[in-house]
């Protein structure tokens, strides 16, 4: 059994690492990005970042629900069950995929509403859909990383996709440079995305080889019956984040234009890293705090969650004074 503190130093290390080296070639990119292209082409790409939140609703929380009914039969390393579990959910994000790539499609050929008239750019169509492909590609190859957040071992994620992420970045940057074309760019973010999920699969059946990701085992009713409880539990969460984070680029977009939406988007970089340096921080220690959940006294998961809730509100207090002393 992985010993919790371990677990929890490692997680949020690499996590904080990973998230730090992303921030930076992102905000190069960025940087690029603007002196290359065009203010039109970073709000289109702001806009597909929008659109693609909203159609990853199609998700339902699928994936956190089924994350979390790994925790005990990890921590009981039954084996067998784990197995049957990730193969449902390698069939339910397939289905997943394939429902993003048609929703997508459909969204593609009414783009044009969702854009100021006579403030769009050539081919935007055709671009979106190179954008929802690479992110349908997530869902049909990622359902190997809720086993390694589950079983306590988030930093395998992290480091997988920071190091993905950055080879990708900086290729993308040398597109930008010498040939200014966002087509390209967008090819190399399908390939960054199929490259990093194949290395996740490959290192997940070098580490588990008793799973055959193709289990006949029946998943037991009682746990059927609490994937769907907390699948629906998630489902007005994922509402609330929509509906909080993924409509003002939209209505930018609509009535401004894409010049502006790009300008926004530079001043949204920045409190979206923060965002995400703390996302990542937090997420590397849920599998942490699942293994506490069925391993440990109710006492004990008690002391976690209120320490863990200090440090959550230290950070957010110590990052928004220091965004408010900068404005």
């Amino acid at each position: 059994m992985i010993n919790h503190a371990t677990a929890t130093v490692k997680n949020t290390v690499v996590a904080t690492g990973a998230q730090l080296v992303t921030l930076a070639s992102q905000f190069t990119m960025q940087i690029v990005f603007v002196q290359t292209m065009s203010a039109n082409y970073l709000g289109a790409n702001g806009l597909f970042n929008n659109l693609m939140n909203i159609l990853s609703f199609a998700e339902l929380g699928i994936g956190a629900a089924i994350t979390f009914s790994l925790y005990r039969p990890l921590a009981n390393r039954d084996m067998g069950l784990v197995d049957a579990l990730l193969t449902c959910y390698r069939r339910l994000y397939g289905g997943i995929g394939f429902t993003i790539l048609l929703l997508g499609l459909l969204l593609a050929a009414g783009l044009p509403f969702f854009v100021k008239p006579g403030l769009t750019i050539p081919r935007i169509q055709f671009m979106f859909y190179l954008y929802v492909i690479g992110t349908a590609l997530s869902f049909f190859f990622s359902y190997a990383r809720s086993l390694f957040i589950a079983d306590q071992r988030a930093y395998v994620n992290n480091i997988n996709q920071v190091g993905c992420r950055f080879i990708q970045n900086i290729v993308q940057i040398v597109v930008l440079v010498v040939w200014q074309n966002y087509v390209a760019f967008l090819m190399l973010h399908i390939g960054g995305t199929l490259l990093a999920n194949l290395l996740i699969n490959w290192w997940a059946k070098q580490q588990y080889p008793m799973l055959t990701w193709r289990s006949s085992q029946r998943i037991p009713e009682t746990i059927k019956q609490k994937l769907r409880e907390n699948v629906l539990g998630n489902i007005s969460a994922k509402v609330g984040v929509i509906v909080v984070n993924g409509t003002d680029n939209l209505l930018i977009a609509k009535y401004l234009g894409l010049s502006v939406l790009g300008a926004y988007t530079n001043y949204a970089l920045i409190v979206q890293g923060l965002s995400s340096l703390v996302g990542q921080v937090m997420a590397a220690i849920v599998g942490v705090f699942g293994n506490i959940g069925v391993t440990e006294s109710v006492a004990q998961q008690q002391v976690a969650y209120y320490r863990n809730l200090c440090l959550i509100a230290l950070v957010s207090t110590v990052l928004a004074g220091g965004c408010f002393t900068v404005m």
